[in-house]
C-alpha cells in the first residue's frame, strides 16, 4: 500500500526546490544523520546483483559510495577487499570506522579520477547520471577495473515518469534541485548507448525495483532501475591487498 501512495504522490507533487550548491557533508548529515550505513531497499536489491557475480577475496573500489552501506552490505555476504570512494569525507568516515579503505575524490576534478587505484571490480552506482559526459567517466573507470565494472541508473521510461508526462509534468528524479541529474535513459535508450559504446558483447543488463515479476518481463515500463555489469573481456585473477587500510 505504502509504495501505491508512493508512486501515487510523484505523479502530482514536487519536492520543495532547493539550491544547487551541494555541500555534500551536510547533505549526507541530513539524509541519514546517525543512521549512516542504514541499506534502502533500492541499495539492498544492487547489492544483492553484485554480490551474486562477484569472487571471494577480490577487491572492489566504490566510486561515489556515499555512507557504504552497500559496501558494507556486500561484505556481510561475502568476504572481499573494499575501497570507498566519495566527495564526502562525513560519509567516508562511517567507512573508516567499519575497517574499509576509503579515498576522498573531488568529483568536480575528473583528473581526480586517473589516480584512483585498479581493483578487480568497480561499481557506479547511481553516479553516472549526475555527469554531463558519463562516457568519459565510463572509459576511464573500465580502466580500472580487472575483471568487471557495474553501473546502475534510473529508467526514465518507468511506468510513473511516463504517467507524470502524460499529465504535463516532467519525470521526477531530483530530491532538492531539478539540476541534479544531467542525463536520463530509458531501456531502450541503454541498449542502444551500450552498442554505441563497445559494450554490448561484454555488458549484460538486470533490472530491479518497480513492479515484481513485471519488471523482468517488460523492464522497459515496469523496471525502476538497471545494474549494468560489463566484464572484462580478458580477466585478470582476483587480487585482494587493501583490506583495514584508510588511503
Amino acid at each position: 500500500m505504502f509504495r501505491i501512495r508512493q508512486t501515487t504522490r510523484r505523479l502530482f507533487e514536487y519536492p520543495k526546490l532547493g539550491t544547487p550548491e551541494r555541500d555534500y557533508d551536510a547533505y549526507w548529515m541530513e539524509k541519514r544523520g546517525k543512521r549512516l550505513g542504514n541499506l534502502n531497499e533500492y541499495q539492498r536489491d544492487r547489492a544483492n546483483i553484485i554480490i551474486e557475480r562477484i569472487n571471494e577475496g577480490c577487491t572492489v573500489l566504490d566510486l561515489g559510495c556515499g555512507d557504504g552501506a552497500v559496501l558494507m552490505e556486500m561484505q556481510r555476504l561475502k568476504t572481499f577487499d573494499a575501497i570507498g570512494a566519495d566527495i564526502s569525507k562525513y560519509a567516508l568516515g562511517n567507512l573508516e570506522m567499519s575497517g574499509i579503505s576509503t579515498i576522498h575524490v573531488d568529483f568536480r576534478d575528473h583528473d581526480a579520477f586517473e589516480g584512483l587505484p585498479e581493483a578487480d571490480h568497480v561499481l557506479l552506482l547511481e553516479v553516472l547520471e549526475h555527469f554531463p559526459d558519463p562516457e568519459s567517466l565510463l572509459d576511464k573507470m573500465s580502466r580500472k577495473a580487472r575483471r568487471s565494472m557495474f553501473f546502475s541508473i534510473p529508467n526514465t521510461g518507468y511506468l510513473s515518469h511516463r504517467a507524470r508526462l502524460l499529465l504535463g509534468r516532467f519525470p521526477l528524479q531530483w530530491r532538492v534541485h531539478p539540476g541534479e541529474h544531467l542525463r536520463f535513459w530509458t531501456y531502450g535508450d541503454l541498449q542502444w548507448w551500450l552498442r554505441e559504446l563497445g559494450y554490448a558483447e561484454q555488458a549484460n543488463i538486470y533490472p530491479y525495483q518497480g513492479v515484481k515479476v513485471l519488471n523482468a518481463l517488460w523492464p522497459s515500463l515496469f523496471a525502476e532501475g538497471f545494474v549494468v555489469e560489463i566484464k572484462n573481456r580478458q580477466p585478470a585473477v582476483c587480487s585482494g591487498s587493501t583490506a583495514g587500510r584508510v588511503i
